[in-house]
């Protein structure tokens, strides 16, 4: 039996599994039949230290592979975002928050379910803001609820967008 916290990570050693972060282990680890990492689907560790780095990198290596697809359901299409479109608009809002706010400040992302919301989220991380995400207002989101988050967050921008409808609809 493996009893360990929740910290334990899994390590390769020549091909054996190895227990970190202080685990108790019975004999089973000592025994010769133990399963080798690919055999219980352990992943050898990524260079990558950061999502921002991970999103470059799947975009240098996977580029034209879907990142992101959204279903938005009410017979609507669904929509999706390569890796390297995803990374190409992040980038460009990234350049826009930092002509506009420091590393480190809060942006409030006031968008509706979607790639949007996605894009501008990614953006904050690639230009080291944080993203404070918050639900459009509507019949059952109140704007208080947003003042509220406003009030504790004190953001340095909001970013949204603006969507026409036609008054008939």
């Amino acid at each position: 039996m493996f009893c360990g916290s929740p910290k334990t990570q899994v390590i390769e050693d020549n091909n054996a599994v190895s227990y970190a972060a202080g685990a108790v282990m019975d004999d089973w680890s000592q025994r010769r039949s133990t399963p080798s990492p690919t055999q219980i689907g352990v992943a050898k560790p990524s260079t990558d230290t950061t999502l921002v780095d991970v999103l470059r990198r799947r975009s240098s290596e996977t580029g034209e592979k879907v990142a992101f697809r959204f279903l938005p359901g009410a017979g609507r299409n669904e929509v999706s975002v390569s890796y390297r479109a995803l990374d190409e608009r992040a980038t460009a809002i990234a350049a826009e928050l930092q002509a506009r706010v420091a590393p480190g400040d809060r942006v409030l992302l006031v968008f509706p379910s979607g790639l949007d919301f996605v894009e501008a989220f990614w953006g904050c991380l690639y230009a080291g803001v944080v993203a404070v995400p918050v639900a459009q207002p509507g019949r059952r989101r109140p704007v208080g609820v947003i003042q509220a988050i406003c009030a504790a967050s004190k953001p340095s921008l909001m970013a949204s967008i603006v969507t026409l409808r036609n008054a008939s609809s």
